[in-house]
């Protein structure tokens, strides 16, 4: 895909993160770009919607223009596809999201931020302090970036940072110039059969970075300083035992925001960026959506919603929040994401809520590869229950009405998850401001 050949673009299921910013990516170097996707409302909505992105609530053969040249496909929609087998009819190309992406990528000086936790973060910090830097890459995010009004940056150099997922191994179709390695740990059971396999994907992905490029590992990881073995380029280790440095200041919060700050310093060091303007940058960066957002604050509680659906990045965000609000009562409401995902860290999760006074269990999220199985909510907050206070919450509508009964004035509500766990802090908060206004609580959606 050579996007200076490019008219006309459809992308079939826009909303998701990684789409969206292709979408506006493709929108700025002068495409004209359509897509489809589910009727529901996502907070990238509002980003198409700026860019004025026309969306189509659906699906249907008679949304692909015939005028397109080139339809891209989220992955989680296969070849049979209304949309797809459309696009073929027309004779049109069709791409899967990474091989787009990949075409992106793969042209530029492409540095990806990879690892089982802390990229949305992590690219978005490095795509903002090399901005400050004067490098103006394209960045690529699978978050929204208040500071980016969207979850892409549209640069104009050859530098491309990219979040880069390992699911479904998309990793396989990046040809990297430097990488950001956080951590691996394993996750994905529905694609990665075993640990290994998970392992193997990252192994491949840094034997692949060129010896004249960089790798920048948080080798405290034990898994990752294996890994590293492999690289044939420079390595640039990081990582809280080796300090963290009095210089370094941060808006976000928690122990991990601040090991992911000491990959970003090190890779912009690497490139060049003077030490000043690097901690100066981190130092201004607001963070990402669904990372540790207060949705609000109503009736002398906080609401806080976040993406973390790994036992790994439960514990982090938790513990994170009982530093920041020490002595204060912690309701944790938690929408798993996906059965085989449950069923494989179950025993993870059941230790991951002690910082949490009170955990509310979800109906598990699934999804379309996976609507049902093997878990259910009860069972997982029964594990839970084993080590600290955990009840199954129903729906959101359910949840919402559930804590708004148990919240009190001073208490902090997390809503996390990578389900619709979003709605329910901000059903909470608009239950808690009509309360203080003296009304009535509305009905939960």
């Amino acid at each position: 895909m050579n996007i200076a050949q490019l008219r006309d673009a459809y992308l079939i299921g826009i909303k998701g993160a990684g789409m969206t910013a292709l979408a506006i990516i493709l929108r700025e170097r002068g495409v004209r770009v359509t897509g489809s996707d589910v009727p529901e409302r996502f907070a990238t909505d509002a980003v198409l919607a700026a860019r004025s992105i026309p969306v189509h609530a659906g699906f249907a053969a008679s949304h692909v223009p015939p005028t397109t040249d080139v339809v891209i496909r989220s992955t989680a929609y296969g070849d049979a596809h209304v949309e797809v087998q459309r696009a073929r009819l027309l004779g049109r190309t069709v791409l899967t999201y990474p091989e787009a992406v990949a075409s992106l990528f793969n042209s530029g000086r492409g540095i990806a931020v990879c690892g089982s936790h802390g990229k949305s973060t992590t690219t978005a910090l490095l795509g903002f302090v090399l901005a400050a830097g004067g490098y103006d890459p394209t960045v690529i995010v699978g978050a929204v970036v208040p500071q980016f009004e969207g979850n892409a940056r549209v640069g104009h150099s050859a530098y491309v940072v990219l979040e880069a997922d390992e699911y479904q191994n998309k990793l396989a179709h990046y040809q990297p110039f430097g990488v950001i390695l956080t951590n691996i740990e394993y996750d994905h059971p529905d694609f990665f059969p075993t640990p290994a396999s998970y392992v193997d994907a990252f192994r491949a992905f840094v034997r692949r970075i060129p010896a004249d490029g960089f790798l920048v590992a948080c080798t405290d990881d034990p898994v990752v300083a294996d890994v590293v073995r492999d690289a044939r380029c420079a390595v640039i280790p990081y990582g809280r035992s080796q300090g963290v440095p009095e210089d370094l200041h941060l808006q976000l919060v928690g122990a991990h925001n601040a090991e992911n700050a000491l990959g970003v310093l090190a890779a912009a060091l690497h490139l060049g960026m003077s030490r000043t303007d690097a901690l100066a940058a981190i130092a201004a960066f607001t963070g990402t959506r669904r990372r540790f957002e207060i949705i609000g604050t109503a009736a002398g509680s906080t609401v806080i919603d976040d993406y973390g659906h790994h036992p790994s990045e439960i514990r982090a965000t938790l513990a994170a929040a009982r530093t920041r609000y020490p002595g204060q009562r912690i309701l944790c409401a938690f929408h798993a994401h996906t059965f085989s995902r449950t069923v494989a860290l179950k025993d993870g999760f059941a230790a991951a809520f002690r910082d949490a006074d009170q955990t509310y269990v979800m109906d598990i999220f699934g999804s379309a590869r996976e609507p049902h199985g093997g878990i259910t909510a009860a069972e997982l907050a029964a594990a839970i229950a084993v080590q600290s206070p955990a009840v199954a919450s129903g729906n959101v509508a359910e949840t919402t009405a559930v804590l708004l009964r148990d919240v009190r004035p001073g208490d902090v509500v997390i809503c996390m998850g990578a389900g619709e766990n979003d709605h329910v802090a901000r059903n909470v908060v608009t239950g808690l401001q009509m309360r203080a206004s003296g009304d009535e609580p509305m009905r939960a959606r």
